[in-house]
């Protein structure tokens, strides 16, 4: 069983499993989307921790990516050694 809650509304999902044409039944909005998956991760390399997907480019929207793991979670803050590294990568960009 899948359980956790939508990235968009905060409701709570209840699963077995999540396919890429399955919706939150509170918001309505899909399940089976980038910023709901377990692999989201802003700033890495496609906004994910895996290397070898092919890119989304809208995170928001129903996609067929084969690594998705729905997440469940509202709360996607970085950890301070992401946000630490992010920020040094921006550094160097600039100077």
């Amino acid at each position: 069983m899948i359980t956790g809650k939508c990235h968009f509304c905060g409701g709570t999902i209840e699963r077995d499993r999540v396919t890429f044409r399955d919706e939150c039944d509170h918001c309505g909005r899909p399940l089976h989307a980038c910023v709901q998956c377990r692999h989201y991760a802003p700033g890495k390399p496609h906004d994910c921790n895996e290397p070898n997907i092919e890119p989304v480019y809208d995170k928001e929207a129903a996609n067929r990516c084969d690594w998705f793991q729905f997440g469940g979670s509202t709360d996607r803050a970085l950890s301070r050694s992401d946000a630490d590294r992010l920020l040094q990568e921006l550094l160097k960009k600039g100077g």
